[in-house]
């Protein structure tokens, strides 16, 4: 039985480098070529197992905060210093998919990469990936976080071994713009923002100047 031909674009970058306005220029591309696109995140099922999982510990720091908001002095509540401190503890779902706060950040590279990747399956979310690709019935998927080599060489493993009816090919894109030395920062404090540092396989680095025409003209000879 011959397999039916698919792509993965998998997208790298820095915190902050524009992977996701990458993602969907390309998109928008593959649409106007008549392909059918699924943009997925190695950290889609991260992302729903934290909103769920943290949940009491969100609503915890909102009764917390509520108690010491009735019982402070009420110019107190309305100094800055204070209101700053009070949204930085904010916990909602919304933080741990694209709204996301220094606080929802910590608690993701937490839960996916300290405590599942270290200590329950280096390749869990990878499975979980490769299980939802193949669930699908689209001709292009846009994974928007790649982080890790091994996110790419075990995916690609995973689909070969288990797809009965499709063959994928994966294009490697490395997103890179000039970012804040906040994000310049943030991005040196973890991991899984510098495992591919010194990863020199490539098919393609997009320099992101938030011009859609400027990232395709780039990408045209793999679309």
């Amino acid at each position: 039985m011959k397999k039916i031909k698919k792509r993965i674009f998998l997208l790298s970058g820095k915190m902050g480098s524009g992977k996701n306005f990458t993602a969907e220029a390309i998109t928008k591309r593959l649409i106007e070529l008549n392909r059918t696109v699924t943009q997925t995140m190695f950290a889609g099922k991260l992302k729903q197992m934290a909103s769920e999982v943290f949940d009491p510990l969100a609503q915890y720091i909102k009764n917390e905060m509520d108690i010491v908001a009735r019982n402070c002095d009420k110019a107190l509540t309305k100094d800055p210093h204070m209101i700053d401190f009070r949204d930085k503890l904010t916990l909602k779902k919304s933080q741990f998919f694209e709204e996301k706060s220094q606080l929802s950040r910590i608690l993701l590279q937490t839960l996916g990469t300290d405590i599942v990747r270290t200590y329950v399956d280096d390749s869990f979310w990878i499975k979980a990936t490769g299980d939802y690709i193949m669930s699908q019935q689209s001709s292009d998927y846009i994974i928007t976080d790649w982080r890790y080599e091994n996110e790419f060489n075990e995916l690609s493993l995973y689909l070969e071994q288990n797809s009965l009816s499709c063959k994928y090919e994966f294009i490697l894109v490395n997103v890179q713009r000039q970012i804040t030395r906040e994000s310049s920062v943030k991005a040196k404090s973890h991991e899984s923002e510098n495992a591919l540092n010194h990863f020199d396989n490539f098919d393609v680095i997009v320099n992101n100047t938030e011009d859609s025409k400027h990232i395709i003209k780039i990408l045209e000879s793999w679309l």
